[in-house]
């Protein structure tokens, strides 16, 4: 398959407990948006059960009562308790939620390009993708309010460090995007006090009757 999807991948249950409760596996995504995704068709999850030395970037995984290994590239997008972390906040005992690929083939070999992890204290959050039109930007706060006219919704997306942006079909940054753009997010629902935010992994924009629109 070519073409697939950056998902980070899904790290809400209903409670941690729930989370906690379900024996980890490895999966394939199968549904392609975009360029430069390719290799990131396949979620794991776990129990972290060690961790290596900051300078590896490897952890020693509990996966379906089977020991895997965890490689975590240098430019991996990390979360820990829903806010963005290091390989260094990880920590043995945590739950963990991974995007990347097997090693040679083998899915016990794993290696991570996005990663969630939770202490058990915290409800995890949840994969979430919107789409719409960009009805207002923020630039101090990296973030911006999308609106799906069809639903009559809004959802603000925040936009990080590594949040992989395209526009028009080529990689773009947050100040590339404007009021009007069409954009697809994937990313992690919070439920914040200020409502609901979509911490933004992948974010496609065309502008009205650019070339980057959805891919079918």
């Amino acid at each position: 398959m070519t073409r697939t999807t950056i998902h980070l991948a899904a790290l809400g249950l209903a409670a941690v407990a729930a989370f906690a409760g379900v024996a980890s596996d490895v999966s394939a995504h199968r549904r392609g948006d975009g360029r430069g995704d390719g290799r990131d068709r396949f979620g794991l999850r776990g129990l972290i059960a060690a961790i290596g030395d900051a300078g590896t970037r490897e952890f020693t995984a509990s996966v379906r009562g089977r020991e895997a290994r965890v490689i975590v590239t240098e430019d991996a997008m990390i979360f820990r308790n829903g806010s963005p972390a290091t390989f260094e906040d990880l920590a043995v005992g945590d739950h963990f939620r991974a995007l990347g690929r097997p090693i040679a083939r083998d899915p016990f070999v794993f290696e991570a390009r996005a990663l969630g992890a939770f202490d058990g204290t915290t409800i995890p959050g949840r994969r979430a993708h919107a789409e719409g039109a960009i009805a207002s930007l923020d630039a101090a706060a990296m973030t911006f309010v999308l609106h799906n006219g069809r639903r009559g919704t809004d959802v603000t997306v925040a936009v990080g460090e590594r949040t992989r942006i395209w526009k028009d079909g080529a990689e773009a940054d947050f100040a590339a995007l404007a009021v009007g753009d069409r954009a697809l997010v994937r990313g992690l629902l919070e439920s914040t006090d200020a409502g609901r935010v979509i911490r933004a992994i992948l974010v496609r924009v065309a502008t009205p009757g650019g070339g980057g629109g959805r891919r079918r």
